[in-house]
């Protein structure tokens, strides 16, 4: 008997079926297509991801209300912590990457990309690799990749850690690298740029959104290990970033007073609809 709000994060099913496999991606499909015909209001995580909705979905009822409300970024209360991995080395260097195992992280072309940096000695021989996420499809690939490359024991793949060390990891990496093909918002990059990290990201549109002007971009279309490499020895050779550029477009305050409203809205043509009725 009440009015029900479904948030649509992302259209992997329909823009990166390969995150599924094909007969996964089809009943993805369906299911989102439920989602959103049982719905009575929908929210779209970004303007990008608001865009390809009504792209893949340009026939949707006037009646069911739509609307993008970015997530929220909070570390107010969280005390930075290091994870195990540095408790005896917190000063030892490392770049940083947040992301599940998965084919549209592009998780591959990083660990290529940091090994040519060492093997042409790009960089400092000291600085470490970070990706921390939940295993996925590619978890199997990425793990084979690193024995391949003799990079066990320079590219740490770490998941299950609270947000206190998720902190200090944003805190004191040398950069945040994010080259995914495609996003529906990316938490990270944001809580990253919250967190005052130069930051390398591919040149997506979601990415120039949330990113603006603070993150370093690179092509993914031509040449994306050399872009990448390039652009990961430029960030590392930058100053620190300016510690005022936190995003407060997410800020937990302002994304729920936006949602409050959303659902009066939703609550306000949900009475004028048994008005009628």
């Amino acid at each position: 008997p009440c009015p029900v709000v479904a948030t649509i994060h992302d259209l992997y099913p329909y823009e990166y079926p390969e995150n599924f496999g094909r007969f996964q991606a089809f009943f993805n499909r369906r299911l989102l297509q439920q989602c959103i015909e049982q719905s009575d209001g929908l929210t779209c995580v970004s303007q990008t991801t608001l865009a390809r909705f009504n792209f893949f979905f340009p026939l949707l009822p006037a009646s069911k209300k739509l609307t993008a409300i970015y997530n929220i970024i909070d570390f107010d209360e969280v005390k930075p912590q290091p994870p195990d991995l540095f408790a005896r080395s917190p000063n030892s260097p490392f770049l940083l990457n947040v992301a599940q195992h998965r084919k549209n992280k592009n998780l591959d072309l990083l660990i290529d990309a940091y090994a040519n940096l060492l093997t042409t000695h790009q960089i400092d021989p000291d600085i470490d690799l970070v990706i921390v996420g939940s295993q996925g499809p590619e978890t199997t690939n990425l793990t084979r990749q690193i024995h391949t490359l003799n990079l066990a024991n320079k590219v740490h793949l770490l998941a299950a850690i609270d947000d206190r060390q998720l902190c200090w990891l944003y805190q004191h990496c040398l950069a945040f690298i994010i080259p995914s093909a495609i996003e529906g918002f990316c938490l990270p990059l944001a809580e990253a740029i919250h967190l005052s990290c130069k930051v390398v990201c591919t040149d997506l549109p979601i990415f120039r959104e949330i990113g603006s002007s603070t993150c370093n971009y690179f092509d993914l279309h031509t040449e994306p290990l050399q872009n990448l490499a390039a652009a990961i020895v430029q960030v590392i050779a930058q100053p620190p970033p300016d510690l005022d550029r936190q995003p407060s477009q997410f800020s937990k305050h302002l994304i729920a007073d936006r949602y409050l409203q959303f659902y009066a809205d939703i609550k306000l043509i949900d009475n004028r609809s048994r008005d009628r009725g």
